[in-house]
């Protein structure tokens, strides 16, 4: 009988050890999750600054064209 006792609270502890384990895993799989999804806001973002980046120095060539056509005319 007392092999039965002691063999059903290990059974209990491995059982508490395997659900807080779960529980850690799942933990980290939101917290990856959430990683993932700053990641992709970085992403978005570092895209739109190079495409305002990319504009604004398109402007700026045709701006300095004009300057130039401007000077050759005066």
């Amino acid at each position: 009988m007392a092999y039965k006792k002691s063999s059903s609270l290990t059974i209990e502890k491995r059982y508490d050890n395997l659900k807080t384990f779960s529980k850690n895993v799942i933990d980290i799989f939101y917290e990856l999750k959430d990683l993932v999804k700053v990641h992709e806001i970085l992403i978005y973002k570092e895209k739109l600054e190079t495409n305002e980046k990319g504009k604004y120095k398109k402007h700026q060539d045709e701006l300095i064209k004009l300057k130039k056509v401007t000077y050759l005319i005066i």
